[in-house]
C-alpha cells in the first residue's frame, strides 16, 4: 500500500466509445456542492464556489472547481477518471436521461448538483455587475445634470420627472455593496458575531426595491402621458428594468430582506 500511494503505476490509456463527445455533451454545464446554505443569507457564498464541467476533445470533460481543475476521461458509463491520477467522478441521471448530479471520489461526503440556468453563478456575476454600471452611470448623470441646472443650461430630457427614485436606489444598492465588501474583509466575516452590522446592511436592498417598485408605476406613468422625450423615457425604464433583475439576483441568494 505504501508503495501503491507514493509511487502510483502510470494511467493507462482508455480507449474512448464512440458516443463519449454526446455523453461528455449531456454532463457539461455547472454544478454545485449540495453542502451549502440553502435559506440563510450564508447562500450567496455560493457565488464564489460553482463547478463548471466543459466538453472537451474527445469526450473528454475539463472541470473548474475549488478543490482544483482537472482533466476527466471516461472509463465507463457516466464514469470519469482523473487524466493526471486515479480519482474518479461519477455523474447520475434521472429518468429522462438528464445528468443532475454527480460525486467526487476525492470528496465522496458531497454531492454535486447541476444548478439551473436561472441559479447559475455565471449569470449572476452578469446581472449584479450590470446593475454595478448602470447605478453608478445614473449617479454620473445625476451629477450632470445638478451642474447644468447649476449653469442654467438645463436639457428637455433633464426634465423627466421621477429621476429621483432612481438616484436614491442606486445609491442605496451601492452601499449595501460595498457594506457587504468591507464586513467580509472585516475580522469575523460572515460567519462568526453577532453580525449586526450585516443586519443593518440587510435594510439598503429592502428600502431600495421599495423604490424600484415606485419607479416601475412612474415608468408607465411616463410612457401613458408622454411626459419628456421619448429616449428619456427608454433610458429611464431600462434603468428600472435593470434595477429589477439587480432585485431578483440579490433575492436569488438570500441577499434581500433578513435571512439569518
Amino acid at each position: 500500500q505504501f508503495l501503491d500511494h507514493y509511487y502510483p503505476s502510470p494511467a493507462t490509456a482508455v480507449p474512448l466509445s464512440a458516443d463519449a463527445a454526446k455523453t461528455a455533451a449531456r454532463v457539461a454545464g455547472e454544478y454545485e456542492f449540495n453542502r451549502r446554505s440553502y435559506t440563510t443569507f450564508q447562500k450567496a457564498i455560493g457565488l464564489a464556489g460553482d463547478i463548471r464541467l466543459t466538453a472537451a476533445d474527445s469526450g473528454r470533460l475539463v472541470m473548474h472547481s475549488p478543490l482544483g481543475d482537472a482533466r476527466l476521461v471516461p472509463v465507463g458509463p457516466l464514469l470519469y477518471r482523473d487524466e493526471l491520477g486515479g480519482d474518479l467522478v461519477a455523474f447520475q441521471a434521472d429518468s429522462s436521461g438528464r445528468v443532475k448530479r454527480g460525486f467526487l471520489g476525492e470528496a465522496p461526503m458531497m454531492t454535486m448538483e447541476r444548478v439551473p440556468f436561472s441559479q447559475s453563478p455565471r449569470l449572476h456575476w452578469v446581472l449584479l455587475g450590470l446593475g454595478v454600471l448602470v447605478f453608478v452611470a445614473i449617479l454620473l448623470t445625476a451629477i450632470g445634470r445638478f451642474v447644468r441646472r447649476r449653469l442654467g443650461e438645463a436639457r428637455a430630457d433633464d426634465l423627466l420627472p421621477g429621476r429621483w427614485l432612481l438616484v436614491t436606489l442606486s445609491l442605496l444598492d451601492l452601499v449595501f455593496l460595498i457594506a457587504v465588501v468591507a464586513i467580509i474583509g472585516g475580522s469575523d466575516g460572515l460567519l462568526e458575531g453577532p453580525l449586526t452590522s450585516l443586519k443593518l446592511a440587510l435594510a439598503l436592498p429592502v428600502v431600495a426595491t421599495i423604490l424600484t417598485l415606485a419607479a416601475v408605476y412612474v415608468a408607465a406613468r411616463q410612457w401613458r402621458t408622454r411626459v419628456g422625450t421619448r429616449g428619456a423615457r427608454l433610458r429611464y425604464s431600462g434603468a428600472v428594468a435593470v434595477a429589477l433583475l439587480f432585485t431578483w439576483s440579490l433575492a436569488q441568494w438570500n441577499l434581500l430582506g433578513w435571512h439569518m
